[in-house]
């Protein structure tokens, strides 16, 4: 299992729902994660639910703008 970073708005932990559990193999339904309702994040003010289906999504939401890691403009 690959372990997800906290919200990268509010650094709280996404909370599991359901779906298998993401490794670097598993194509098939998402696992999914619920966002506790926090009225100060954008993703938590309606508590979305944040689908994850493959390591790519897993790295993507690891992606942190202070890794290094900046995206680089057109």
């Amino acid at each position: 299992m690959m372990e997800l970073k906290p919200c990268p708005f509010c650094g709280r932990k996404l909370l599991y729902v359901g779906g298998k559990r993401v490794n670097r193999y598993y194509k098939g339904e998402p696992t999914r994660y619920q966002h506790s309702q926090n009225d100060d994040c954008i993703l938590g003010k309606y508590g979305h639910e944040v689908k994850i289906w493959n390591a790519k999504d897993v790295d993507a939401w690891n992606r942190r703008v202070t890794d290094g890691t900046e995206r680089k403009a057109d």
